[in-house]
């Protein structure tokens, strides 16, 4: 990526406090706002790590690759001055890099399980798989609430798929997933449920497959981290490596540990 198609900060408008630490509202050169992900953290000088950037970056591409309404999301750049003096803007110190982020969609909110029964059973289907392949436990509603990370235009009718920052998790629980998703009462009605799982399996490989050439175009300060020498690698609760490199990322989705038909199973 040269320097000129590079997206960068020029304003911080606020922060956004429905999920703390929570994104920053910001204003990016290509003129629209986006919703910047990592660089305010509950530690004071401690971003989010690059590799957990990496991942909500390479699970929001994989799910526009697999046909997802993913809301538009870039790499943008915030810079040395604007990070010194944001602490004017929000009373925060934020540390200066490449960050995630996803687009604001103008009149769009929160999805409610009203809501639900407005889209369509294949793409209620489609979602429900995807997240089962990358391991994103984090999206739940109930009639009470939950994070559902769907935005839904009411005038438009919609939908808008948000927020994989918890994607590739070792820990993944699959009961909790099939007792929490927004989707999860499509599986009993869908037809050919299996049959149909299966093509959007091959669908989903194929993403994978093309990661490699998205990859390509991700700006160094975003993958600098991979290029130095190699230390021991943290484990993660469960014995797992930490997933850093798009190699990590394919290795684990192409090869779950765990059944990758079972969101169609029961409880």
């Amino acid at each position: 990526m040269s320097q000129s198609d590079q997206l960068e900060v020029i304003a911080i408008r606020d922060r956004v406090a429905s999920r703390l630490p929570g994104p920053l509202l910001v204003d990016a050169s290509d003129g629209q706002s986006y919703y910047l992900k990592g660089a305010l953290t509950t530690e004071p000088g401690k971003p989010l790590s690059l590799a957990a950037r990496r991942r909500e970056w390479a699970a929001a591409t994989l799910a526009e690759e697999f046909g997802l309404p993913v809301a538009p999301f870039a790499i943008l750049h915030l810079s040395d001055i604007l990070a010194e003096h944001a602490d004017i803007a929000i009373g925060a110190s934020l540390v200066p890099g490449f960050y995630f982020a996803s687009q604001r969609i103008p009149f769009a909110r929160s999805i409610f399980e009203s809501d639900l029964t407005n889209v369509s059973p294949e793409l209620q289907f489609r979602i429900l798989c995807f997240d089962w392949w990358v391991a994103n436990g984090s999206r739940d509603l109930d009639p009470i609430g939950g994070e559902p990370d769907l935005l839904w235009n009411p005038s438009l009718e919609t939908l808008s798929v948000i927020d994989y920052a918890d994607a590739f998790d070792s820990a993944f629980d699959g009961a909790t997933f099939r007792h929490r998703h927004p989707f999860r009462h499509i599986v009993p009605v869908f037809p050919q449920k299996k049959r149909k799982a299966k093509r959007l399996r091959t669908t989903f490989e194929a993403a994978i497959y093309r990661l490699k050439e998205d990859w390509g175009q991700l700006p160094d300060g975003f993958i600098s981290d991979l290029k130095k020498k190699p230390k021991t690698r943290k484990k993660t609760v469960t014995g797992g490596h930490v997933i850093q490199s798009r190699e990590d990322m394919e290795s684990f989705l192409m090869k779950p540990k765990w059944d990758p038909y079972g969101m169609l199973h029961a409880l």
